[in-house]
C-alpha cells in the first residue's frame, strides 16, 4: 500500500547539513583568508621604504625590534658585544629605514659614529621601534641603561607620534621584576606600569592564558593551545589573521573618512600628556646619573602642507623647548635640515601617496652631520662617561 504523503528527509533542507554547509564555507573563506600573511612593520612603512640592519666593523649599529634590543643587550652583559660606554640614540623608523634604498646606503647611527672623531671613546646604537611613542622610548631607556653602559643619550621627537598611546604587548618581556621595580620610583614609570596593567586585565595580556599564571592550569592550557595549532594550522595562524583583519579595517575605515598621509591629525590631549610625562621620565632619570642628553625634532617635509595643526604643533615645539631648558640640555630643532628632493614616497595599495617620515640614503648622514658636533662636545665635556658601570 502507498503512503498517503512522502516521508523521506530532504537532506539539503536539515537543519544539520544547512549547519554544516555553513560550517565548510567559513572554513574555506577563513582558509583562503589566511594566505594573505601581514608584516605589521613593514606594512607601517610602506613598500617604498624598507628596514635596514646597519653593520659599523662587523657591529650592528641599530635594533629597531623588541627582540634585537634584547639580544644586543645580553650580549653586552655576557662580553660577546665589547663593552664601551654607548651613545643611546632612541627614535621610530626614521632611525631604522630609508626611503627608495639603494645598496650602500646607511642610517643615521652608522653615520654618527663614522663621521665623529672621537674613536674609542664611545660607541653608537639606535634603538627604534616603528611608530614608538614616548611611553615606549622610556621604557626602553630605563631597560637599556640597566643593562648597557650609556655616555649619552640622544632623543628624537616626532609629533605625530604624540598620538599613540601606552606599550605594545611585545614588551611583555622587557618588563622584568628588576625594571618594575626602577619605574615604580618615579610618577612617569608608575603611570606606564598602571596603563600596562590596566591595559592586561582587560584583554588577558600578551599570552591567552597569562590570566591564569602561577597556576598549573596555564600549563595545561598553554599545552593545549601549541597542540591544537599543530592540528589546525588556521588556529596556529590566528595571530597573522588578526594583523591582516586589522590592517584590511584600517584601509576600510581610511577610504570611508578619505584620510590620507596628509591628513591633519589632532593631538589627542590626555595621550600628549603622557607622553610629556615620559619624555620628563627620561631626562630626569639620565640626568639623575650624570648622563648629558640631546633633544631634536625631527625631520619632516615642508615642501607640501604638514600633516599637522600648525599652531599645536608650534606649541609643541615651545613646550618641549622649555623642557630642554629646564634640564640644561642640548636641543636642537631639525625639522627642516632635510632637502625637499631627498624625501620619498608612500605606496598605499595601488596609490602613490607622499612619504612624511622616510627619507632617502643621503638623509641620515645630513642628520648625523648635524648632531655630530653636538655629540662630540658632550662627549669631551664629561670623559668616559659612566664607562665604568
Amino acid at each position: 500500500m502507498t503512503p498517503s504523503r512522502d516521508t523521506r528527509v530532504n537532506l539539503r533542507d536539515h537543519p544539520v547539513s544547512r549547519l554544516a554547509a555553513a560550517l565548510l564555507i567559513a572554513f574555506v573563506g577563513l582558509y583562503v583568508y589566511s594566505l594573505g600573511k601581514i608584516d605589521a612593520e613593514q606594512f607601517a612603512l610602506g613598500v617604498d621604504t624598507i628596514t635596514v640592519k646597519d653593520s659599523r666593523g662587523g657591529q650592528r649599529v641599530n635594533a629597531s625590534t623588541i627582540a634585537e634590543i634584547r639580544t644586543f643587550t645580553e650580549a653586552v652583559q655576557s662580553g660577546a658585544i665589547k663593552r664601551l660606554p654607548y651613545v643611546l640614540w632612541l627614535g621610530n623608523s626614521q632611525l631604522h629605514a630609508i626611503n627608495q634604498y639603494s645598496a650602500g646606503e646607511h642610517l643615521g647611527p652608522y653615520w654618527l659614529a663614522e663621521l665623529g672623531t672621537c674613536k674609542g671613546c664611545s660607541d653608537i646604537i639606535g634603538v627604534s621601534l616603528a611608530s614608538a611613542n614616548l611611553q615606549e622610548q622610556f621604557v626602553l631607556a630605563s631597560s637599556f641603561h640597566e643593562k648597557v653602559p650609556v655616555s649619552l643619550v640622544i632623543v628624537k621627537l616626532v609629533f605625530q607620534n604624540w598620538r599613540e598611546d601606552g606599550l605594545r604587548s611585545e614588551f611583555e618581556p622587557v618588563l622584568t621584576p628588576a625594571l618594575r621595580s626602577t619605574l615604580e620610583a618615579t610618577d612617569a614609570g608608575r603611570s606606564v606600569l598602571q596603563q600596562w596593567d590596566d591595559t592586561k586585565k582587560a584583554t588577558s595580556g600578551g599570552t591567552e592564558s597569562a590570566g591564569l599564571h602561577g597556576f598549573v592550569q596555564q600549563r595545561l592550557e598553554d599545552f593545549l593551545v601549541d597542540r591544537l595549532g599543530q592540528v589546525i594550522p588556521l588556529w596556529a595562524d590566528r595571530t597573522d589573521m588578526r594583523n591582516r583583519l586589522h590592517t584590511d579595517l584600517w584601509h576600510v575605515r581610511n577610504a570611508m573618512l578619505g584620510i590620507k598621509p596628509g591628513t591633519v591629525r589632532k593631538a589627542i590631549r590626555p595621550r600628549y600628556l603622557r607622553n610629556l610625562q615620559a619624555l620628563d621620565g627620561i631626562l630626569a632619570d639620565f640626568g639623575k646619573a650624570g648622563i648629558p642628553a640631546i633633544t631634536y625634532i625631527a625631520p619632516i617635509r615642508h615642501d607640501i602642507a604638514m600633516p599637522y595643526d600648525p599652531s599645536e604643533y608650534a606649541a609643541w615645539k615651545a613646550e618641549i623647548s622649555a623642557m630642554a631648558e629646564r634640564y640644561k640640555i642640548r636641543h636642537l630643532d631639525l625639522d627642516r635640515v632635510v632637502p625637499a628632493e631627498l624625501w620619498g614616497t608612500y605606496t598605499s595599495g595601488t596609490r602613490a601617496e607622499v612619504d612624511y617620515m622616510h627619507f632617502r640614503g643621503a638623509g641620515p648622514r645630513i642628520l648625523a652631520e648635524r648632531l655630530v658636533p653636538e655629540v662630540e662636545s658632550l662627549l669631551t665635556a664629561t670623559p668616559a662617561a659612566n664607562s665604568k658601570k
